[in-house]
């Protein structure tokens, strides 16, 4: 009977070391989380590293102009909002997340990508790989509450679908020169940006032109007709959920 014993409490002694020291591995886990999200939030913020500049704003997104000469490196940064990458230079790039290696891209004007930084902020620095001028457009989803009267119908042609989000869709265009399309926002909010030839657009009444680079907010219930001018146009038109 005492063997018995005392091999149950060995037992049972056992499996309570063992049960804190999951409790301690999972309080370690909170603990390295925790200490990293306070890591992010005390670093640079991407609004105040040098090479990227706010150049717009509203309550419904924020757009982030980064600009690279070869040779430049941005500081160590960070992203936490969710965000569209709109290129618009044929450049070599190089991201370094913190702890990575590198990630070398090349990219063209109009490529678009989607960048969760709102699930999973980042900690990077960018550099130019070869010797061309770097840039790009990150176009930042600002959250607002959500709308009873949420927008739900899509550009028509000639705009086909890049990618779909929660926040944000991505849709592009090429019109041939004298090409000309109309778009009804309805209850749609969009921000088009032209990254290859000069459009012609008329919106609500006003005429604008908008060459490589430059873009353009579209609020909702707006009517625009966009016409291609001199050459053949490049259109990236992302729509503000």
């Amino acid at each position: 009977m005492n063997c018995f014993c005392i091999k149950i409490g060995f037992f049972t002694g056992r499996k309570n070391r063992i049960m804190k020291n999951k409790d301690l591995i999972q309080l370690s886990i909170g603990i390295i989380q925790f200490l990293s999200n306070q890591f992010l939030m005390a670093q640079l913020t991407v609004y105040k590293e040098p090479h990227h500049k706010i150049v717009y704003s509203n309550e419904f997104i924020r757009i982030i102009d980064l600009r690279l000469l070869p040779g430049d490196t941005t500081l160590v940064h960070t992203h936490d909002a969710a965000s569209a990458v709109i290129f618009l230079t044929s450049s070599r790039v190089a991201i370094r997340d913190q702890g990575k290696s590198p990630n070398i891209t090349d990219v063209q004007p109009g490529n678009t990508v989607y960048r969760p930084y709102d699930e999973t902020p980042v900690l990077h620095t960018v550099w130019v790989e070869d010797h061309s001028p770097f840039r790009c457009l990150v176009i930042e989803s600002i959250p607002g509450k959500d709308s009873l009267n949420a927008c739900k119908s899509a550009p028509i042609k000639p705009f086909h679908l890049l990618w779909m989000q929660k926040s944000i869709e991505a849709y592009e265009a090429i019109l041939l020169k004298g090409e000309n399309s109309t778009l009804a926002t309805f209850n749609c909010k969009y921000l088009l940006v032209v990254y290859n030839g000069k459009l012609n657009l008329g919106l609500n009444g006003a005429r604008h032109t908008i060459s490589p680079g430059e873009f353009l907010f579209i609020a909702n219930q707006s009517s625009m007709e966009i016409e291609a001018a001199d050459t053949d146009a490049g259109i990236v038109l992302l729509k503000i959920k």
